[in-house]
């Protein structure tokens, strides 16, 4: 026999509360596949899609001819996605066990929803004219680099839950009714 180990209940709470983190909250195969591929797959396809929005806006800024109709188009498209993905993430976080994605997710929906605020703001109250100014310029194009670094840095959190799932899924791929326990 092994030996008895003794822990205090504060103890045991945080090994259980690592223990289930660390299953990622699926007891089922197809109930994971179904819940988390779905929502996991949704959530990277509109990164991607905000990721080359920001893309565009950034070619725009650093382009001597600047147009503003373009721009604002570009813009609403990101704010428009920042609507998506903050719709989508609130349906993916009640898929996920892991605490450090959902934290380092709220971060990132608090950064996208202030950056989102700003684009609003600076749009409503300065003329066309303005965008023609080279601080606004370098303003707005710091303001896009900041949430697109961030936004990358989530999509590498959410490549290792990602890869936690497959292998998880790979587990049970075979199986009849698998047990993901």
């Amino acid at each position: 026999m092994g030996k008895k180990i003794h822990i205090t209940e504060s103890q045991f709470k945080r090994l259980m509360k690592t223990i289930s983190e660390a299953v990622s909250g699926y007891d089922d195969f197809h109930v994971m596949y179904q819940h988390g591929g779905k929502s996991i797959a949704l959530l990277l396809d509109t990164m991607r899609d905000l990721l080359n929005v920001f893309k565009g806006i950034e070619g725009m800024l650093t382009s001597d001819n600047i147009e503003y109709t373009d721009l604002k188009e570009n813009f609403n498209s990101a704010i428009d996605l920042i609507d998506e993905i903050t719709k989508v993430m609130k349906v993916v976080f009640k898929d996920f066990a892991d605490r450090k994605t959902i934290r380092k997710g709220n971060i990132l929906l608090r950064a996208l929803e202030s950056y989102q605020e700003k684009l609003r703001t600076t749009f409503a109250f300065k003329p066309e004219d303005m965008y023609k100014d080279d601080e606004l310029k370098e303003r707005v194009t710091i303001l896009t680099n900041e949430v697109a670094l961030k936004l990358h840095d989530y999509a590498l959190e959410l490549r290792s839950s990602t890869d936690t799932f497959k292998s998880r899924v790979l587990k049970g791929r075979d199986k009849q009714n698998p047990n993901m326990n």
